[in-house]
């Protein structure tokens, strides 16, 4: 990392963080794609470890389209040190969390400002929709994690500081390649995306060098060092991902279908079912401005407008070109979606990269705020701003281990949300509900009827005591999601317990089977438990749902 010796704060809030992640990385469940995600990496290791001739990776359903990166670290760590599989995992991608957000406070140190770094960390580690997917999601936090630090070196080899030519130096360029690299090595089909930011970084930076007539030497070398860090980025995705081992059609098809993704699910938004590849265009930008605290949301919006005068004031500054990188990269994206319709689904999870720059315009606005004052008055906003931007923290804690469900009070909370957005639409509460039917079936043999299908099917199992025997309905029904309509009356005979997520309707399935018990959070549910007999209810039970 950058020369963080003179931050003193940071490495203590790393400590922190790291402690936090320690003692709580074993609450959170398994997310419904992680086993499958797992499975890959083995697959990915047994690839390289057998020089390409087992090809087994590259036959496990669309995976071949995704790097494997992060899932061969983890799935090394565990087989070489018989480690529990998941809280590996767990633990590995909470720690790229942690990297993002010293990400995040190094760029915002590199504008001279420790005010707009520090604050700008804080913003992103209170984000519950950020923090929440530390611990369950292999794909987006890495892939953030890494994206950060793209854009760092990238504005460290293009900037204006350090000499005549800039930053464009030999280490700087590596450190740039290696780090998109391993970004487009983890989703391939963000190559498109880097390669769009570094040309609009490389034709910011021409413009203004040709715009000072006395400083049109470092043109060249600036371009050289940007080439180096395209040709080695693209080294290390190609040696990171399988699927580029068979030539260019196999890239260029891999990053087609990571970009268009060909298969869509139902998706609930704003009290609708639409499918992925028909949603609005305002479905990005809606669900980031419901699903971040409102203090920092504020904060974002006033940075937004505080950095385009900054830079519309001084254009050639290096400070103004670090500023300006922020907004294709929070733009950009959101843009691409609204032109192209992607397809997309379970709120931002594919958009998580976006936040660190979110928060960052988050962090400048703090800063003009606090540098509008002088002595004990900047302290004392300094000190509010950042008791504000805390405050999410209570409801991160209210949600635990599900902070990935929060939304803000625009829609009423968790709870107003609920059935009417996307909440906790990864089964991870599936391990809290089979814990629940484990201790009330306690010496007793048991059968469980589990929604949906074996992708989700170990967010139950490998929590389930044994005695407890759990089918999915498609083992059973030969279909993952049971509309009420369809699996109708009561829960079959041979099953004592149905549970099942709310989401997709599953839990409307059996409607005459009493409601035994449901897993939720703030006025939320997630999942639901029924049984044959009714018992206390050991949490509060949700509105009715309409048409049940």
């Amino acid at each position: 990392m950058i020369a963080l010796a003179h931050r003193h704060w940071l490495p203590v809030f790393t400590a922190v963080l790291l402690a936090l992640v320690v003692v709580t990385h074993g609450d959170y469940g398994i997310s419904w794609d992680e086993h499958v995600q797992s499975e890959y990496g083995e697959r990915a290791l047994r690839y390289y470890f057998s020089g390409g001739e087992d090809k087994s990776c590259l036959q496990f359903g669309n995976l071949k389209f995704y790097g494997p990166v992060f899932e061969m670290a983890a799935a090394l760590v565990y087989s070489e040190t018989g480690m529990d599989k998941y809280r590996v995992r767990h633990f590995l991608s909470a720690l790229m969390g942690i990297l993002a957000l010293a990400g995040v406070a190094v760029f915002g140190g590199m504008t001279g400002s420790r005010v707009m770094g520090f604050t700008a960390t804080l913003c992103l580690v209170t984000t519950p929709l950020f923090y929440g997917h530390w611990y369950i999601n292999s794909k987006d936090v890495p892939f953030a994690a890494f994206f950060v630090w793209s854009m760092v070196y990238t504005a460290r080899l293009l900037g204006s500081g350090g000499g005549a030519s800039g930053g464009a130096t030999w280490k700087n360029a590596v450190a740039a390649g290696l780090a998109m690299g391993m970004t487009a090595a983890i989703r391939p089909t963000g190559v498109v995306l880097l390669l769009g930011m570094l040309g609009t970084a490389v034709g910011y930076r021409i413009l203004v060098i040709l715009l000072a007539a006395d400083e049109k030497r470092p043109l060249i070398r600036i371009l050289a060092m940007a080439l180096i860090q395209v040709l080695l980025a693209a080294g290390v995705m190609i040696i990171l991902w399988p699927l580029a081992h068979g030539g260019l059609n196999d890239i260029v098809t891999g990053v087609r279908e990571g970009m268009r993704f060909s298969t869509s699910y139902p998706t609930l938004f704003a009290g609708h079912v639409v499918l992925s590849d028909r949603l609005p265009s305002n479905y990005i930008l809606q669900y980031f401005v419901i699903t971040t605290p409102l203090v920092a949301l504020l904060l974002m919006v006033t940075g937004l407008f505080v950095g385009a005068l900054e830079v519309n004031r001084k254009p050639d500054s290096n400070r103004s070109f670090m500023i300006f990188l922020l907004f294709p990269w929070f733009f950009a994206p959101i843009l691409f979606f609204v032109i192209f319709s992607a397809n997309i689904y379970d709120k931002l999870r594919h958009f998580l990269f976006i936040m660190p720059a979110a928060s960052l315009f988050a962090g400048l606005a703090v800063e003009r705020l606090v540098y509008l004052f002088s002595g004990r008055r900047a302290t004392a906003v300094t000190v509010a701003l950042v008791a504000l931007l805390s405050l999410p923290i209570v409801d991160m804690a209210r949600l635990h281990p599900f902070q990935y469900t929060y939304f803000n009070s625009l829609v009423g909370g968790v709870a107003g949300a609920s059935g009417r957005y996307e909440t906790e639409y990864w089964a991870t509460s599936y391990k809290e509900a089979i814990e629940h039917i484990n201790t009330a079936s306690a010496g007793k043999n048991i059968r469980v009827l589990l929604a949906a299908n074996d992708f989700n099917k170990m967010c139950a199992t490998l929590y389930a005591r044994p005695g407890v025997e759990v089918d999915t309905t498609e083992e059973i029904y030969g279909r993952p999601v049971l509309p009420w309509k369809i699996a109708s009356g009561d829960l079959p005979e041979q099953y004592d317990y149905y549970v099942a997520s709310y989401r997709f309707g599953m839990s409307h399935a059996f409607p005459k089977a009493p409601v035994e018990h449901m897993v939720g959070r703030i006025g939320a549910m997630f999942t639901v438990i029924k049984g044959r007999e009714r018992q206390t209810f050991l949490t509060t039970p949700p509105d009715p749902v309409p048409g049940e």
